[in-house]
């Protein structure tokens, strides 16, 4: 064995390791927004399923009462939170809403109902914690704790390059042909 500093390498020295290539950047996203879909199906998670589940067919809306549960509203109105993008028998398990796909799940007795966010330009949405969904937007200054601004929705488009450089996250909504595109609330 050669001593170091007379042509040989120095196996123990340290080497700054090459930036992480570009594919571990998408992979991240992806993982972040499987995440976002499984805290999203588990805070949904619970008997505040609308009555008649089963009977709720991809395109109706949901709202949010006071108590928790959720009834079918007019996907025009203000109460409007959630539209389901399918309902599966209630066999199949909340996983089964990302070959839709969905935001997330409503897990019910007699029905999974895949869901998207009902979102205009100006609202917050909470992904992450048990309060998911449209909520109130923190005033300047106060931490949003997981809570994002809609920046832009795109109409009749699933291209998500449109949405600005300050974009933080993006919603993809094939069945209602839309593109969510969140920043700083």
């Amino acid at each position: 064995m050669q001593p170091v500093g007379q042509g040989a390498v120095d196996p123990w020295s340290s080497v700054p390791a090459p930036p992480p290539p570009r594919s571990r950047r998408v992979v991240g996203f992806v993982v972040l927004g499987a995440v976002v879909v499984l805290l999203v199906v588990l805070a949904l998670w619970s008997n505040n399923s609308p009555s008649g589940a089963a009977e709720v067919a991809a395109g109706d809306c949901l709202a949010q009462e006071e108590s928790g549960d959720y009834r079918v509203a007019d996907c025009g109105s203000a109460a409007a939170s959630l539209r389901v993008t399918a309902s599966l028998a209630a066999t199949a398990a909340a996983g089964d809403c990302d070959d839709v796909p969905a935001d997330g799940a409503l897990l019910t007795d007699d029905a999974v109902l895949c869901l998207d966010f009902l979102l205009t330009r100006g609202d917050c949405v909470q992904l992450t914690g048990p309060d998911l969904g449209r909520t109130d937007c923190p005033a300047p200054g106060q931490s949003a704790n997981g809570i994002l601004r809609v920046l832009h929705v795109l109409p009749d488009t699933q291209d998500t390059g449109s949405c600005p450089g300050t974009t933080e996250q993006i919603l993809l909504h094939p069945a209602s042909r839309e593109v969510v595109c969140l920043g700083a609330a």
